[in-house]
């Protein structure tokens, strides 16, 4: 079990923390950012999954994957500075094609499942 840290809640983190959420393997530990309003801190309360306004605090812990969705290049660079020397930080870019891949997989497992 991966478990991740996913920093930024807004449209991309929401969307990546739904996605998260269908796989078995991986964890979401808990999902970051300084707007309690934001799409995804709503859904992460609504489904149990920690919430915090700081991600500081959280990179003691056991996490393998931090998916920084914030957009801004010096909250990465903290990030990298900051983590774990086990864990993997991933860009928003890069978090916003996987979204991408995921959802195209998704939609076309649809088609499938219909045409069956």
């Amino acid at each position: 079990m991966q478990n991740i840290l996913i920093v930024g809640a807004g449209n991309g983190g929401y969307a990546l923390l739904k996605l998260m959420e269908q796989a078995d393997y991986l964890q979401v530990t808990a999902i970051v950012d300084i707007n309690e309003e934001a799409p995804g801190i709503i859904y992460a309360k609504e489904h149990k999954i920690p919430t915090y306004s700081d991600w500081k605090p959280l990179l003691s812990g056991n996490i393998q994957i931090i998916i920084d969705v914030t957009g801004k290049k010096e909250v990465f660079q903290e990030l990298l500075a900051n983590r774990p020397a086990t864990a993997v930080v991933i860009p928003g870019e890069i978090a916003n094609l996987i979204v991408t891949l995921l959802e195209e997989k998704d939609d076309y497992i649809q088609i499938i499942d219909r045409k069956k």
